[in-house]
């Protein structure tokens, strides 16, 4: 059995990757402060009842073990609180260093999201 990835799966990555990255940058390069101080606190119970809900309708009248659901769970939980917390940071990154700091921030957390997605079809 071969381990080499097919030319299918390598276009499958560098695609998330790209779109992750493209994503970020737009809401990097859009970004305008509110003037109102990001809440950490909600980002993580938005994540926590969006994993929830996701989970929910994923697995509804599934018949799957606990463990694979609870798994999934925690993978979606895992992207939601990355993607909201980026989200709320981006005030803070333009603190530390301006629009061009917040750029480069979204777009890396875009690109982490998309490669793990694209770990996550494999």
């Amino acid at each position: 059995m071969s381990t080499k990835k097919s030319a299918y799966e390598i276009g499958r990555m560098q695609r998330y990757v790209l779109i992750g990255a493209g994503i970020g940058l737009y809401y990097g390069i859009f970004y305008k402060s509110s003037g109102v101080d990001p809440d950490y606190g909600i980002a993580i119970v938005l994540s926590i009842f969006a994993a929830l809900i996701t989970a929910v309708i994923r697995f509804w009248k599934k018949q799957q073990p606990f463990s694979v659901v609870l798994k999934y769970y925690f993978e979606m939980l895992l992207l939601y609180s990355v993607f909201l917390l980026t989200l709320a940071g981006r005030h803070l990154a333009e603190q530390l260093g301006g629009r061009f700091a917040v750029a480069v921030f979204t777009t890396l957390t875009g690109t982490f999201l998309g490669y793990f997605m694209a770990t996550r079809k494999s």
